[in-house]
């Protein structure tokens, strides 16, 4: 599978969108009311992934919940 290294921003999507035009990125992933999405920044389609917090993989170091 394919990795790259990536991070997070808070932002307006029309902002991450033209981000994404302009660094060459086919698409974004996109978090709103824990609702994980990609988003093609050519045309705006989205892809529904699914609860984003199901995601969220917790460090078996820590002694955190």
């Amino acid at each position: 599978s394919h990795q790259e290294p990536s991070f997070a921003v808070s932002c307006k999507l029309e902002d991450a969108i033209e981000w994404a035009n302009r660094f060459e990125q086919r698409a974004i992933f996109w978090i709103e009311e824990n609702q994980l999405q990609i988003i093609a920044s050519e045309n705006g389609d989205r892809f529904q992934l699914g609860p984003f917090r199901e995601r969220i993989r917790r460090n078996p170091n820590s002694d955190e919940p």
